[in-house]
């Protein structure tokens, strides 16, 4: 959803993977595939024979794949028409450190821990 806000707000035109971003969360996956029953087997999880391309199910609990997914990784994208929506982006970041800091130094200040 994260990706589809912006599109939906007219702040972005467009997301598309960037192929060395794809190429290697693939790579991954077929190296997890590998240590999984899908591996096994020769049906139509397997792109042409036994020794193909496996297309299970992600081969990881749930957990792993809310963590991988839960938040995109926006330099994996390239971002068609949002030049002032990664600038907000950008922009509200920084602030997210600075109240970071300035908690920590406050904190720290008072004698206390946060």
């Amino acid at each position: 959803m994260q990706l589809v806000k912006p599109i939906l707000a007219g702040a972005v035109r467009s997301f598309a993977i960037r192929e060395e971003a794809s190429a290697k969360y693939n790579s991954w996956l077929q190296k997890r595939l590998v240590r999984t029953v899908w591996n096994f087997c020769n049906s139509y999880y397997r792109r042409e024979s036994t020794n193909g391309k496996n297309f299970a199910t992600f081969p990881g609990s749930v957990t792993l794949f809310w963590w991988l997914t839960h938040s995109p990784r926006y330099s994996d994208y390239d971002i068609v028409g949002g030049e002032q929506w990664q600038r907000v982006r950008k922009v509200k970041g920084i602030l997210r450190a600075a109240l970071v800091v300035v908690t920590i130094a406050v904190g720290t200040l008072c004698g206390k821990r946060i």
